[in-house]
């Protein structure tokens, strides 16, 4: 499997999924910020490019007010704790299935241990 890319899950907290787009402008052909996209989604996949591993793993993107082209989800530790496990490797899926479509390994990792 490859090299991870992405901040690993952390078993017992909320992850936070984000992901910048851009594409060439038409007029210019200068890489500019693709904003303002509608039905963008997240997903955590146990196969590269999969479905979700459960409905809870899939979010719909929402772009960030003061970054264009930026978008990102929140999963919430409960239910990463309930569908996950620790040593293992998941996909972050990203896209509208259609259009733009994009995978990345996350490492999912144990619960931090306090002293």
């Amino acid at each position: 499997m490859p090299a991870a890319t992405l901040p690993a899950i952390q078993l017992g907290n909320d992850y936070e999924a984000e992901k910048t787009i851009t594409k060439k402008a038409t007029t210019t052909g200068l890489v500019v910020a693709a904003d303002s996209l509608a039905g963008l989604e997240f997903w955590l996949s146990a196969t590269d490019r999969g479905g979700e591993i459960h409905a809870s793993l899939k979010k719909s993107a929402t772009e960030r007010t003061a970054l264009a082209g930026t978008y990102f989800a929140i999963f919430e530790g409960d239910d990463l704790d309930t569908h996950l496990t620790a040593g293992t490797d998941v996909f972050l899926v990203f896209g509208d299935t259609t259009n733009i479509y994009t995978t990345d390994p996350v490492p999912v990792l144990d619960r931090r241990r306090t002293r």
